[in-house]
């Protein structure tokens, strides 16, 4: 256990930068493998988004977001608040528009036990709803990746 601080630089208006913190207590046991996840919604053209995480057969139709409601500059679970919690494995990552089911981005993720990783949608274009999305993962000598977008 312990805290593990995050900082997000995002352009504001004019020339000024926003800075957010995102603050984990990180209150994992020392015997847990779970992979956990966290979404910081860095996309202007989008005000707020569902994460899903779904075996990769699964619909969405009758399940509710892992995350929901993550408005632009907010992350979901919200600071100061555990990153969700899953078994490592192949998932069904869908971004929804907050609070319906129509899917903005579609991407299979395999998330290693023991991870530790923010998705970070961000711009593609200013069209609404048009994002990629970058994978920040924790850890000494962690890379971070752009999922594609499978529609």
């Amino acid at each position: 256990t312990g805290n593990r601080y995050t900082l997000v630089a995002l352009p504001d208006v004019g020339a000024l930068t926003s800075v957010v913190v995102i603050g984990d207590p990180y209150n994992k046991s020392i015997t847990s493998d779970d992979a956990r996840v966290r979404v910081f919604n860095a996309a202007a053209n989008t005000a707020g988004v569902d994460a899903y995480l779904t075996g990769p057969a699964v619909s969405i139709t009758n399940v509710a977001p892992n995350m929901a409601g993550a408005g632009y500059k907010q992350a979901v679970p919200a600071s100061g608040t555990d990153s969700f919690d899953l078994e490592g494995g192949t998932y069904t990552l869908r971004l929804t528009t907050a609070g319906t089911k129509a899917v903005i981005f579609t991407a299979q993720v395999t998330i290693p036990s023991n991870a530790d990783w923010l998705l970070v949608p961000i711009p593609m274009s200013a069209t609404p709803g048009d994002v990629r999305v970058l994978v920040i993962q924790s850890g000494i000598g962690a890379t971070s990746t752009e999922l594609l977008n499978q529609p």
